[in-house]
């Protein structure tokens, strides 16, 4: 499913309480503005496992892996500020 049509769908996704989740061009998810991140975030870190796939290296700000690593680990990211 695309992104797109994920993010139109959140909700839906969400009540489905998924084991696993593989998302492919995570990197997509990087900015913490973009709607589709903020509707599938929830989706996400909800699933027991969650794989993240990309193969575009995140190089402009480590500030940009902050999404991927909450979702992985939202018990280590607990907060941007901190983070940042």
């Amino acid at each position: 499913m695309s992104y797109d049509l994920a993010a139109k769908r959140a909700q839906d996704l969400e009540d489905l309480n998924f084991q696993m989740v593989i998302a492919d061009e995570a990197h997509y998810l990087k900015s913490r503005e973009a709607k589709r991140t903020k509707k599938l975030m929830p989706v996400l870190s909800k699933a027991k496992r969650c794989i993240l796939l990309t193969g575009t290296p995140i190089l402009s700000h480590p500030v940009e892996l902050y999404n991927l690593l909450k979702i992985l680990r939202p018990d280590v990211m607990t907060s941007y500020t901190q983070y940042t």
